[in-house]
């Protein structure tokens, strides 16, 4: 008789295998909580746009303000598409390491994207309360 019964090492392989599956979704996941930041953020540069022209009128913005303002849709859409692109990963890449090493670049893409929108959106207002400091 013939009986695959389970051993020890194929139960901790399953395990494993368990616990590789359920890292890869919990990272999934966390980029699509992460890229909800991003998506608002996105989503704001008009407000803000409207700001900088209210403020400073026609004066010129810093050149990546400026990009990013121009390019304010692409921004979005990317924010929208890289958590999609984390759960597709997690789901069709079989191989684990590559899965999650694919899911890390796009969180860190991401993170990347949303820093540069800040810190382009925030020039701009620093630069305003600079010149209110000096006029008082």
């Amino acid at each position: 008789m013939n009986q695959s019964t389970p051993t020890p090492n194929s139960n901790i392989q399953l395990e494993i295998l368990s616990l590789a599956t359920g890292v890869r979704s919990i990272a999934a996941v966390f980029t699509v909580v992460i890229s909800l930041f991003g998506i608002y953020i996105a989503h704001v540069i008009s407000n803000f746009e409207a700001i900088f022209h209210d403020m400073l009128g026609n004066k010129p913005l810093p050149y990546l303000t400026q990009f990013v303002i121009d390019y304010k849709t692409v921004l979005f859409w990317l924010a929208v598409l890289w958590p999609l692109t984390a759960i597709i990963c997690a789901i069709t890449v079989k191989d684990h390491k590559k899965s999650l090493f694919a899911i890390a670049a796009i969180i860190g893409l991401l993170l990347l994207q949303s820093i540069i929108i800040i810190f382009s959106l925030g020039a701009p207002l620093i630069s305003i309360m600079t010149q209110l400091q000096e006029t008082a």
